[in-house]
């Protein structure tokens, strides 16, 4: 785990859908606004984002070490987000779930899945940041 880092991840989708961005024409646009976001607001974390269907699952998993790592999860890639979610936390991250779907099932989601320390609901700009400026959360 390396201090003052953030990942964000958009896991691979379950096999057998149709990937969108392998051409690059449809980047993770709700990544990159909450990098974005951080960024104008001067935050000491570095952010990198990690696309899943640019990068293939075990490139994903053998660079999980964010102090935060983030998951957008969605119906798509919900099992490969629990597969990765629970490596980062084996490697001391915090985890942090975002996106409709977890939105829709936190309290769920965080009764049945240890690994996961934190759930944004709605849209995750503010939340994030003030999550990651938080003296008694790091």
């Amino acid at each position: 785990m390396i201090k003052n880092s953030l990942q964000l991840i958009n896991a691979p989708l379950i096999p057998g859908y149709i990937e969108s961005s392998r051409s690059g024409a449809y980047p993770p646009i709700n990544l990159l606004s909450l990098a974005t976001y951080l960024y104008e607001k001067k935050s000491y974390y570095s952010v990198e984002i990690l696309d899943g269907e640019i990068l293939s699952f075990d490139e994903i998993k053998n660079k999980l070490y964010g102090e935060y790592v983030g998951f957008s999860t969605n119906i798509l890639n919900y099992s490969g987000t629990l597969e990765l979610a629970s490596v980062a936390k084996e490697r001391g991250c915090k985890v942090i779930f975002g996106g409709h779907y977890s939105s829709a099932l936190a309290e769920t989601i965080l009764q049945n899945r240890k690994f996961v320390d934190y759930i944004i609901i709605g849209d995750g700009e503010e939340a994030l940041f003030s999550l990651l400026q938080s003296d008694d959360l790091t």
